[in-house]
């Protein structure tokens, strides 16, 4: 078994794991909604993780940018670059769309003007 996985043991775990949750979530559907706090402990975790993970190689790629000369400025400009243009964009189609406008239809508190 160690041959076949060659260490891999996490590759296994994911693909037991996907499929002992389906089949305990349709053979017990009952006993999966109370596991359900496994899953949220499991994704706080992971967004834990996420974002100082992030932070950190941001701050040593911009830390080793100086070592790597006009390739790392280049590499860093570039990133902030198209950051900035995602932001743009992110901010300009909220302004045009508005999401959330008619979260009011969905919580029953509808104006009289609207429900006419």
């Amino acid at each position: 078994m160690r041959k076949f996985l060659g260490g891999q043991y996490l590759i296994l775990g994911i693909i037991v794991g996907a499929i002992a949750g389906g089949l305990v979530g349709s053979i017990y559907p009952d006993f999966a909604v109370k596991l359900h706090f496994l899953g949220a402990l499991f994704l706080n975790a992971l967004k834990m993780i996420v974002l100082p993970l992030i932070i950190v190689s941001i701050t040593l790629s911009i830390m080793n940018a100086g070592r790597l000369g006009s390739l790392g400025v280049k590499t860093l400009l570039y990133y902030l670059l198209t950051t900035g243009i995602a932001v743009f964009i992110g901010i300009t189609v909220v302004l045009f769309i508005q999401p959330g406008d008619g979260s009011m239809l969905l919580t029953g508190n509808v104006p009289d003007i609207v429900s006419q």
